[in-house]
C-alpha cells in the first residue's frame, strides 16, 4: 500500500477567484489549482463561491467538467489502495481505517447545504492540508437530483470538487435511485430532464451554437435516440433546434457520469453504506463464502465482496444495484409469526404490482451482515418513519431500528457524522447534526 500524495503546497484556484481580481480559469486545459500565468498561491475559495462559479457556466463548459469526469470515474473504478485514504474497486468504495467520514443523502438539489456544510468544517482547508491524523471524507449517499431548479449545479459542485480540486479520494458520491432512473427523469416535468433542457439559463447559449461541444452533444442526443430504437432522427437546421438537441445530449452525459457513480461504501471496522438497501438476489454467499476477517483492513476479502456489486449502464441496470438503490426497510418483517425475511417492495409499487427492489427487516439485515461482519448498516432513501415500537427517533431527520441507522432528510439540512477509528460501530456511534441556516425551497 502506498502513501498517499502530499497535497499541502497545492494552490487552490478557480474561475474568477483570484484575490487580486486577475481572471483565473479551472477550464483552460491546465491544472485547476494553476492561473493563466502560472503556479500563483491564492487564497482557498469556498464550496459556496465554486457553487455559484458551476451556476454561470455556459453550456460548453458544462459539457467540458462532464467529460471530464466522465473520464475520471471510469478511471477510479480501480484504485490501487493508498494509506489513510479510501479506494474503489469496481461498484464498491472502501474507507480506511482512520479518519472522520461526514454523510449526506437525499439532498434533492440542494447545493445550498452541502456547500454550507463543506464551508463550516473547513473540509477544502483540510483537504488541501492532507494531514495524515486529519483525514476526512464527504460521502454523498445518493439522491442528489430532484424536482428543483438547482439539481444539476449540485452535481457540477461534486463533479468539480472531485475531478478538478484532486479531492477524487475525499469524495465518494454513491448512486440513489434517482439517479439510475434517467426514463423517470424524463418523464418528471419538474425533473433533472427539465431542468437541463428547459429551464436552467446558460449565459451565451446563442454564441455556442458551432462549437465543436456543442456538436459532440447533438451526437450523444442522436446516438441516444437511435439506441432506444428511433432510426430516423432529422437533424434541425436552424441554430434553436439545434441548441434543443445539445440540451437533450447535455441530459444525456449527466446520465452517463450517474450510471459510473460507486453504489456502496464498507469500513474496515464494520460500516456497510449505501443509498436504501443491500445485495438480495443471488447466492452472494457463493460468491465470496462466509470467512470471517481477521485483521482491520483485508483487503482480499473487501475485493471479493465488491466483485459482487454488478456495474449498471445508462441503459440496463442490475438486480443487485437495484436492491442496493431501491430496497425499502419494514420492521413488519420481524414480527412474530412473520416466516419471511424479504418482500416484494410493495411501498413503491403502484395498482397493486410491487416496485423495484425489496422490503427487508433486522432478519433479512442480518443475513448479509452476518457475512461481512457489519454491525451499522447506515442509508438514506426512506424519509418516511415506519410505525413501529422499536423504531427510534433521533432528530427530524435521522432514525435508527437496530444496526440500522437512517439519514433521508439531507434537503433538510441533516447530516451524520462518523469516526473511522471505532471498531463495530452502532447508531449510537453516529453524531447526528442539523445545518440550522433556513433556506427558502425554490422548485
Amino acid at each position: 500500500m502506498r502513501k498517499g500524495p502530499d497535497r499541502s503546497d497545492i494552490p487552490v484556484v478557480v474561475e474568477g477567484l483570484a484575490p487580486d481580481g486577475q481572471k483565473v480559469s479551472a477550464t483552460d486545459g491546465t491544472s485547476p489549482y494553476h492561473s493563466l500565468t502560472g503556479p500563483k498561491r491564492v487564497t482557498t475559495p469556498s464550496a459556496a463561491d465554486i457553487l455559484t462559479v458551476c451556476k454561470e457556466r455556459s453550456l460548453v463548459e458544462t459539457a467540458k467538467l462532464l467529460f471530464e469526469a466522465r473520464t475520471h470515474l471510469e478511471e477510479c473504478s480501480h484504485q490501487e489502495p493508498v494509506e489513510g485514504s479510501s479506494f474503489q474497486i469496481s461498484k464498491m468504495v472502501v474507507l480506511p481505517n482512520k479518519g472522520t467520514a461526514y454523510f449526506m443523502s437525499d439532498i434533492e438539489g440542494r447545493g445550498d447545504l452541502v456547500a454550507k456544510l463543506i464551508d463550516d468544517e473547513r473540509l477544502i482547508e483540510r483537504w488541501q492540508k492532507n494531514d495524515p491524523n486529519d483525514q476526512v471524507f464527504l460521502c454523498i449517499l445518493g439522491d442528489i437530483i430532484d424536482r428543483s431548479t438547482s439539481s444539476s449545479s449540485l452535481v457540477d459542485l461534486l463533479l468539480e470538487l472531485k475531478c478538478r480540486y484532486g479531492f477524487s479520494r475525499n469524495i465518494v458520491v454513491l448512486s440513489g435511485n434517482h439517479e439510475l432512473t434517467p426514463f423517470v427523469q424524463k418523464e418528471d416535468k419538474l425533473g433533472l430532464y427539465r431542468e437541463v433542457t428547459k429551464r436552467r439559463e446558460f449565459p451565451s447559449l446563442r454564441e455556442e451554437v458551432d462549437d465543436p461541444i456543442t456538436q459532440e452533444l447533438i451526437e450523444i442526443k442522436v446516438s441516444s435516440e437511435m439506441c432506444n430504437g428511433d432510426t430516423q432522427v432529422s437533424l434541425p437546421a436552424n441554430p434553436s433546434g439545434r441548441l434543443e438537441f445539445a440540451r437533450e445530449g447535455l441530459w444525456h452525459l449527466y446520465n452517463e457520469v450517474f450510471s459510473l457513480f460507486p453504489t456502496s461504501l464498507v469500513t474496515p471496522h464494520g460500516a456497510y453504506v449505501a443509498h436504501a438497501g443491500f445485495p438480495v438476489r443471488g447466492n452472494f454467499k457463493g460468491l465470496y463464502g462466509e470467512a470471517p476477517r481477521t485483521e482491520d483492513e483485508n483487503h482480499d476479502y473487501l475485493l471479493a465482496l465488491a466483485r459482487y456489486a454488478d456495474a449498471p449502464s445508462s441503459r440496463a441496470v442490475g438486480e443487485t444495484t437495484v436492491d442496493i438503490t431501491w430496497s425499502d426497510l419494514n420492521p413488519a418483517l420481524d414480527e412474530h409469526g412473520c416466516a419471511d425475511i424479504f418482500r416484494p417492495n410493495m411501498k413503491r409499487g403502484k395498482g397493486g404490482k410491487p416496485g423495484p427492489g425489496v422490503e427487508f427487516g433486522l432478519k433479512g439485515f442480518e443475513t448479509f451482515a452476518s457475512i461481512g461482519k457489519f454491525t451499522l448498516f447506515l442509508r438514506g432513501h426512506q424519509a418516511q418513519v415506519p410505525a413501529h415500537p422499536s423504531v427510534q427517533i433521533r432528530n427530524s431527520t435521522t432514525w435508527s431500528y437496530g444496526p440500522i441507522l437512517t439519514i433521508a432528510n439531507g434537503m433538510l439540512g441533516g447530516y451524520a457524522v462518523l469516526d473511522l477509528a471505532i471498531k463495530n460501530p452502532t447508531p449510537e456511534s453516529v453524531r447526528i447534526g442539523e445545518i440550522q441556516e433556513q433556506f427558502e425551497l425554490k422548485f
